[in-house]
């Protein structure tokens, strides 16, 4: 468990606040999206924040590719 903490804090700080910035915009981006496509804006802005590029990759996932056939299957259009 000490290795593992020297390990953190032989990490630049430059790749810190890169990273810092990475989560932030990643988090403002998927929120703003999603409250865009009536989605839970608040799920995808939190979970942006603590990961990545998970969530993104999952977004991507959900609204362009599951969502339409979801939303195609629920039409009622084949009675």
């Amino acid at each position: 468990m000490n290795n593992d903490l020297r390990t953190l804090t032989n990490i630049p700080l430059w790749a810190w606040i890169i990273l810092g910035i990475l989560l932030l915009s990643q988090s403002i981006y998927l929120y703003f999206k999603s409250q865009q496509n009536g989605q839970m804006k608040w799920f995808w802005g939190i979970w942006g924040v603590t990961h990545f590029p998970m969530p993104l990759v999952v977004y991507f996932i959900w609204t362009y590719l599951f969502k339409p056939i979801v939303k195609e299957k629920g039409d009622g259009s084949d009675e």
